[in-house]
């Protein structure tokens, strides 16, 4: 939604330059060029249908981290939280885990999601 809406999915009050959201993209491109951890992939609208509703980041095996997003531009305040027990940690792996496992091998290649991102970058 960036590259072709201009705003960010998950705030809607957030509204990007045309220059932030080349930053943005850019940025990514060295992410994935640079470290050989980081990885994203590119999502169909069925996938993004399953997870869309869901912001989470899992950080080591250790936290779960849970954006809860403003509901109105009156409280643009975005809220945080953590989970660290282990059990409930290690459940929030599974389902990212099988989420992973469902995209096309070929939207989580970092040559392909690198190349795709480039190629965005050069409409703006």
């Amino acid at each position: 939604m960036l590259v072709t809406t201009g705003e960010y999915d998950r705030n809607p009050y957030f509204r990007p330059t045309r220059e932030d959201i080349q930053a943005h993209l850019l940025y990514l491109t060295e992410l994935l060029h640079n470290y050989d951890q980081f990885e994203i992939a590119l999502i169909d609208d069925h996938t993004y249908n399953l997870i869309h509703r869901t912001q989470f980041d899992i950080k080591g095996n250790h936290t779960v981290a849970i954006g809860v997003l403003p509901r109105s531009d009156a409280r643009p305040k975005v809220e945080l939280i953590a989970i660290t027990e282990g059990t409930i940690v290690r459940a929030f792996q599974d389902y990212f885990d099988d989420i992973w496992e469902r995209i096309n091998p070929i939207y989580r290649d970092k040559q392909f999601v690198s190349s795709w991102i480039k190629d965005k970058l050069a409409l703006l």
